[in-house]
């Protein structure tokens, strides 16, 4: 089985973005997963389909290119020596709170993995097929020029996809697709390329993360259901409009 943990935003200090936990937090999950008998690897150790029914793999995955990630996460990892795999939306690079290239440099120079989270950070399934596979080709190749290595790993914005841009991502020569869906992943997920992840957030807190470090089937389908909840509420009344009501009634922000 292979676990992937989804990550945005990382601070120093409590924060009102939903999409976000504390260094403190993330560096008491690495701690839990340092004890436990995961194994930590990178998306890339998997595109060879090298996944026993035996293996219990997790993985670490940043999406966006904030600058909490060099900051926060990447000292942490290498403190025990843990890899992850870093998602940057292209266009964000050196802007403030993102990170310069040469930070992303670094991460790459340190055994960490560099994906694509596309130019823009628009949603994909929204747009025509021209604006689409420019988002997915040119982002991969902007990574590749500038950092020097391979970009084989996708990260749809705001986990949205479809079959069409399954294909155009496939065309743009990604050969792993990360989503925002709950769940484990096994053979199948690998062989297809299309993988699930579990958001770690506000939701999140210490006392419950050992359920999203190894959870049950039970809090899968949970959190599935939840998930696919979510999903149609956004189509139905938008994305912008649900982020908002949401919001209020948390009291909370979202910079996601």
């Amino acid at each position: 089985m292979l676990n992937i943990l989804l990550f945005h935003n990382i601070t120093s200090i409590p924060s009102h973005d939903f999409y976000s936990v504390t260094g403190d937090f993330f560096k008491a999950l690495l701690n839990q997963i340092k004890d436990s008998s995961f194994s930590v690897k990178n998306l890339r150790d998997f595109y060879g389909n090298s996944l026993s029914s035996h293996d219990k793999s997790i993985t670490f995955t940043f999406d966006d290119g904030g600058l909490s990630d060099y900051e926060i996460a990447f000292p942490l990892l290498k403190e025990l020596d843990f890899r992850g795999s870093f998602f940057i939306t292209a266009s964000f690079v050196g802007k403030s709170g993102f990170m310069q290239w040469d930070m992303i440099r670094e991460l790459k120079d340190n055994n960490m993995e560099i994906g694509s989270h596309t130019i823009s950070h628009r949603i994909l399934s929204r747009l025509p097929a021209e604006e689409a596979q420019e988002e997915l080709y040119a982002s991969r190749c902007l990574l590749e020029d500038k950092l020097g290595t391979k970009i084989d790993a996708l990260s749809f914005p705001q986990g949205d996809f479809n079959k069409r841009i399954i294909d155009l991502a496939k065309k743009a020569g990604y050969r792993i697709m990360c989503t925002s869906t709950p769940g484990i992943n096994g053979i199948k997920q690998l062989q297809k390329g299309i993988l699930y992840r579990n958001s770690m957030n506000r939701a999140v807190d210490i006392p419950t993360m050992p359920s999203r470090i190894d959870p049950s089937w039970f809090n899968i389908i949970l959190a599935r259901l939840s998930y696919e909840i979510r999903k149609g509420t956004k189509r139905i009344i938008g994305n912008e409009r649900y982020e908002s009501v949401r919001n209020r009634l948390l009291g909370v922000n979202n910079v996601q």
